[in-house]
C-alpha cells in the first residue's frame, strides 16, 4: 500500500434537451445507481429542459459513468 492519495478528476457538462417530466424520477434513480457503481461524487441536475452536472472521481470512473449518462438519457455532450 502506497501514502498517496487518489487522484481525482472534476468533469462539468450540460446539455438541453427534452425530458419527459413521468421519466425524471426513473432516470435520475438510474444516474444516481450509476454514480454508485463507478464511484463518482457530485451534482446532477436533471429536469425536463435537460441535463446539468458537476462530478468527481477517478479519470477512468468518470469516463465509464459519462458513457452510461449518454446511454440512459439518449443523448450526447461534451464534457471538461
Amino acid at each position: 500500500m502506497t501514502d498517496e492519495p487518489n487522484s481525482y478528476d472534476v468533469s462539468t457538462f450540460y446539455t438541453f434537451f427534452p425530458v419527459e417530466e413521468k421519466m425524471l424520477v426513473t432516470h435520475q434513480k438510474a444516474l444516481t445507481a450509476s454514480m454508485v457503481t463507478h464511484a463518482v461524487k457530485g451534482t446532477i441536475i436533471l429536469a425536463t429542459e435537460g441535463i446539468n452536472a458537476t462530478i468527481a472521481g477517478e479519470a477512468e470512473h468518470l469516463r465509464a459513468y459519462v458513457v452510461e449518462v449518454k446511454r440512459i438519457l439518449s443523448c450526447e455532450f461534451s464534457e471538461r
